[in-house]
C-alpha cells in the first residue's frame, strides 16, 4: 500500500524508540494501546497529560479478539458502520480457515503431531493456545507450548530439543 509512505512514524514502545513527542504534535483524537502495553503507561501517560486519551483494548485470547477491538473502536470513534463492515470481512475469512481445518482435522493425522510454533517476532517466541496457537489447537496437533506459555512467550531451545516437535511452523511475522 504506497499510502503507507505517507503515515508518520512513531517508533516501537517495545524497542524503546517511541517518540512521545511525535505522537503529541500529530494531535490524534485518541490512542489506542493494546492492553499488554499497559506497562508502558508511565510514557503514555505523558501523551494523557498533553489531552489526548490513551484507550487500552484488550484484544482477548483468541483469533476472534481483533473482531471485538474493532468494534469497540467502532463504537468509541462513531464509525459502527466501517467497524461492521471489517468485522464481517475477518469473520468470513476466519469461517474459511476454520471451515479448512475442520476438513483437515478429519482426516484423523493431526493429532499425531507434536508442533513447535515459532511466532517470528524474536528466537523461541511461541504462543500457548492463543492466535496462530488456537489454530493448532483446532487441528488436534499438540501445541509443545500450550500449557509452558500461557499466550506468548518464550520457550527455550533446549525444551524444544527435548520435546522433539515432528513438525515446526515459523510465521517470519516480524
Amino acid at each position: 500500500m504506497p499510502q503507507i509512505a505517507h503515515i508518520p512514524d512513531i517508533d516501537d514502545l517495545y524497542r524503546g524508540t517511541f517518540d512521545v513527542e511525535k505522537v503529541i504534535s500529530l494531535r490524534p483524537d485518541v490512542v489506542f494501546a493494546d492492553k499488554s502495553q499497559y506497562r508502558f503507561y508511565s510514557m503514555l501517560k505523558k501523551i494523557e497529560a498533553a489531552g489526548i486519551p490513551v484507550v487500552f483494548i484488550d484484544h482477548g485470547k483468541t483469533v476472534f479478539g481483533p473482531v471485538r477491538s474493532i468494534l469497540i473502536i467502532g463504537l468509541l470513534t462513531g464509525k459502527v458502520k466501517k467497524a461492521k463492515e471489517i468485522a464481517s470481512w475477518i469473520l468470513s475469512k476466519l469461517y474459511l480457515v476454520f471451515s479448512r481445518l475442520k476438513e483437515v482435522k478429519n482426516l484423523g493425522l493431526w493429532h499425531r503431531y507434536k508442533v513447535f510454533l515459532e511466532r517470528g517476532y524474536r528466537l523461541w517466541y511461541t504462543q500457548g493456545r492463543y492466535g496462530w496457537g488456537e489454530m493448532l489447537y483446532n487441528l488436534g496437533a499438540i501445541n509443545i507450548a500450550e500449557g509452558k506459555v500461557p499466550r506468548i512467550g518464550e520457550i527455550s531451545p533446549e525444551y524444544v530439543i527435548k520435546f522433539n516437535p515432528d513438525i515446526w511452523i515459523i510465521t517470519c511475522s516480524w
